[in-house]
């Protein structure tokens, strides 16, 4: 049930009549079954949760609750709950300006969450309010219909089973897909761009370079070869040794020399 938060209960007048006198409006936020299911997920965070410091607090009383904690540690917070009673702390520290700023830590927190501070002031708070009186447990969780509702969908039936020779269908003859003819553009001719008269006679004048060159290779080629070419020699052999010149022809009678004399 929601109940919008007031803070004066009642006025009295001086002579005991009363003025005013504040009267409850309730109404239904949620359905109860969802309720008790959200409750039952809220008791985790004060068990095993960043509020299980309670725990040893509340001598074993049911808590359900949640801490919380701003962007850049701007505000912490922790909103718990018993079958009793609620309480909610918040921790914001405003600049001077108004605008929220960063809690400076203390008491050897680093960081200011909502499980440090705010769940123990929450449970200085709670300790004391509920002594003495009766402990009280949650409801247990329910089974919600939309758990329990059947699938709407219903799967079709299956084929009935065939009989006999099946039937070969033949299926129509299916034309192959027809090719888009592309109208075909006329070749581009190659522009082709023409040289500076400077280059032009830049690149004719190295080729002529080039060309004197590979004859003066040429020729030199030739000159090693003709300068490289054995001279004629008499040619000697090794059984008679070199070769003499034959003698030149004269008119002379040969004589033999007297073996006598």
């Amino acid at each position: 049930m929601h109940r919008d938060a007031y803070i004066v209960q009642s006025v009295t007048r001086p002579d005991g009549s009363s003025r005013h006198e504040h009267e409850i409006e309730e109404t239904q936020a949620m359905d109860e079954e969802v309720a008790i299911n959200a409750t039952v997920a809220l008791q985790g965070p004060p068990k095993v949760g960043s509020a299980r410091s309670l725990a040893g607090v509340m001598d074993g009383r049911p808590v359900a609750g949640k801490t919380g904690t701003s962007e850049s540690f701007r505000s912490a917070w922790f909103v718990g709950f018993t079958p009793q009673l609620v309480t909610a702390v918040g921790m914001f520290q405003p600049g001077e300006d108004g605008s929220e700023e960063t809690l400076t830590p203390f008491g050897g927190a680093q960081n200011m969450t909502g499980g440090t501070f705010p769940t123990d002031i929450w449970g200085d708070i709670m300790a004391p309010s509920l002594e003495g009186q009766e402990m009280l447990d949650f409801p247990e969780r329910v089974r919600l219909d939309n758990e329990t509702r059947e699938r709407s969908y219903v799967p079709p039936p299956p084929p009935p089973p065939t009989t006999g020779r099946l039937s070969r269908r033949r299926s129509p003859a299916r034309s192959p897909p027809r090719r888009k003819s592309r109208a075909r553009s006329p070749p581009r001719r190659k522009s082709r761009a023409r040289s500076h008269p400077r280059r032009s006679r830049a690149r004719s004048r190295l080729r002529s370079r080039a060309r004197s060159l590979l004859r003066s290779r040429r020729r030199r080629r030739r000159r090693a070869r003709t300068a490289l070419a054995p001279a004629v020699t008499s040619a000697t052999t090794p059984e008679t040794g070199p070769r003499r010149p034959d003698p030149e022809p004269t008119d002379r009678p040969v004589t033999s020399p007297d073996r006598d004399a």
